[in-house]
C-alpha cells in the first residue's frame, strides 16, 4: 500500500497477474485497463485444483522494501513456506490453542508467516483493527495472545506504553533491523518472553533464533541456526542454504553458489557456541581516508544518546576522505546540538577515525513498515550523493 502508483504497475507489468484483488481505496494506484468486478462470495472448493500440488510449484512471490534500489520479487516455493513453518513451529513450541497476533503486515514475510505458522499449527490469528501501537495494545490486552512478532520499533513503543506482561505470553519475537540490547534487557526485566531471530524474504522468515534470558543479556547472538537449514561465510557474507531458501528472484540473477548457498548482504561469523552473530550489511561499510568503518556499530551506541529522538548513519562522498561518517539526526523537542556534543559522547565507545564528521538534523527518518530506513528516500530527501 505505500508503493507509488508507478511502482505498483511496474510489479503488475513485471508479474502479468491474470487477477489482482484490491481494497476499493488502491484502485486509484492500478491502471483500470481490464479490471473486472466481482463479489469474493466464492468457495475454494471452486478456486483450487483438486489435484495434488507439487511442492517446487512457486506460491508466493513477496516483492522486497527495496530499502536500498528497486523492489525485487522473492519467488518462495510450497516447500519453502511448510519446511520454514515447521522449523519455525518447532522452535516456538507452538499447539492447536495458540493465539498469534497478526502484529506486522501480511506483505511483508514476516507478516505472511505468521499465517503459515498458525495454519500449520493449527492456532488462531488474532487480527487487530490495525498494526498501529494503540490497535495492537488493545488487542494484545483484550485477547491475551500467546506469540506476538515486533520489530524494534514496536517494542519501543509496547514498553512506553507500560504494558503489562502475562503469563500466558511465550513468545515474543524480535527482528527484521538492528536490535539494540538495552532495549532487549528492558523487556526481560518487564517480564517479555523475547527471542531474537535473524532472516529475511530469502530465507522465508527466521532461519536462526535465540531465547533472552536474564543470564544473556548482553549477548549480540542471533542464536543458532533451526530446521534443515546450513549457513557457511563467504567473504565474511552469510551464505546460506536449505529447504526455507527461496527459488530465486523474479526475472533477476540471484547470488548462488555451485552448492546452492544465497549469498546475502549481510555480514556475521559464528561464535564459540555456533551462534550466529550479524555485524551488519555490506553496504554498513564504508572507506574513510582508507579505513574500513560499520556504521551499524556507530548507530549501536547512539541509541544510548538522549538527545535523539531518532537517527540514521550513512556514509556521504567527500573529496578528502572519499566517504565520511554521516549523521541524520531528529532531536529531542526539536532542540539542536552541535556535532562536537555528539562526537563526545560517541569517543567514550569508538576510535576517533570512526566519529561522525558531519551532523545533519531532518524532521524525521524515512522507514518502511519493518522500521528499516529508506535510503533512496533519505538521499531524495537529502538531495545528496552517498
Amino acid at each position: 500500500p505505500n508503493f507509488t502508483k508507478n511502482e505498483v504497475n511496474k510489479i503488475i507489468e513485471q508479474v502479468q497477474p491474470k487477477r489482482i484483488l484490491i481494497e476499493e481505496n488502491l484502485k486509484i494506484k492500478i491502471s483500470s485497463e481490464g479490471i473486472i468486478e466481482f463479489p469474493i462470495n466464492i468457495s475454494l472448493k471452486n478456486i483450487a485444483d483438486k489435484k495434488t500440488l507439487d511442492k517446487d510449484n512457486t506460491a508466493l512471490i513477496i516483492f522486497s522494501s527495496g530499502s536500498s534500489g528497486e523492489a525485487k520479487g522473492i519467488k518462495l516455493s510450497y516447500n519453502n513456506l511448510f519446511n520454514s513453518a515447521k522449523s519455525q513451529i518447532k522452535f516456538l513450541a507452538l499447539k492447536k490453542e495458540n493465539k498469534y497476533l497478526a502484529s506486522l503486515p501480511f506483505y511483508h514475510i514476516g507478516g505472511f508467516s505468521i499465517i503459515t505458522r498458525t495454519l500449520f499449527s493449527r492456532g488462531i490469528i488474532i487480527i487487530p483493527d490495525s498494526i498501529k501501537n494503540d490497535d495492537i495494545i488493545t488487542a494484545v490486552e483484550k485477547y491475551k495472545p500467546n506469540s506476538i512478532s515486533l520489530v524494534p520499533t514496536q517494542l519501543k513503543r509496547l514498553l512506553d506504553s507500560n504494558l503489562k506482561p502475562y503469563t500466558d505470553l511465550k513468545n515474543v519475537l524480535i527482528g527484521g533491523n538492528f536490535i539494540d540490547n538495552s532495549l532487549v534487557e528492558e523487556a526481560v526485566k518487564n517480564g517479555l518472553n523475547i527471542i531474537k531471530v535473524y532472516g529475511s524474504t530469502e530465507t522465508c522468515s527466521f532461519i536462526t533464533a535465540k531465547r533472552i534470558s536474564l543470564n544473556n543479556l548482553n549477548s549480540n547472538s542471533v542464536g543458532k541456526i533451526i530446521g534443515n537449514n546450513k549457513i557457511k561465510f563467504i567473504y565474511n557474507k552469510i551464505a546460506v542454504k536449505g529447504e526455507s531458501v527461496m527459488q530465486g528472484y523474479f526475472n533477476q540473477q540471484a547470488d548462488f553458489t555451485d552448492d546452492g548457498y544465497f549469498i546475502t548482504e549481510d555480514i556475521g561469523y559464528l561464535d564459540n557456541n555456533n551462534e550466529l552473530i550479524v555485524e551488519g550489511r555490506q553496504d554498513d561499510i564504508i572507506i574513510s581516508g582508507g579505513e574500513n568503518i560499520s556504521l551499524k556499530e556507530i548507530g549501536n551506541y547512539l541509541n544510548k544518546f538522549k538527545k535523539l529522538k531518532d537517527y540514521a548513519v550513512i556514509g556521504l562522498k567527500d573529496k578528502e576522505w572519499g566517504e565520511i561518517v554521516t549523521v541524520v539526526a531528529v532531536s529531542k523537542n526539536n532542540e539542536l546540538f552541535p556535532l562536537t556534543d555528539l562526537n563526545n559522547f560517541l569517543s567514550k565507545y569508538i576510535a576517533k577515525y570512526k566519529l561522525p564528521k558531519k551532523l545533519i538534523f531532518a524532521d524525521q527518518i524515512p522507514r518502511n513498515e519493518m522500521g528499516k530506513v529508506l535510503r533512496n528516500e533519505l538521499k531524495r530527501i537529502l538531495n545528496v550523493e552517498y
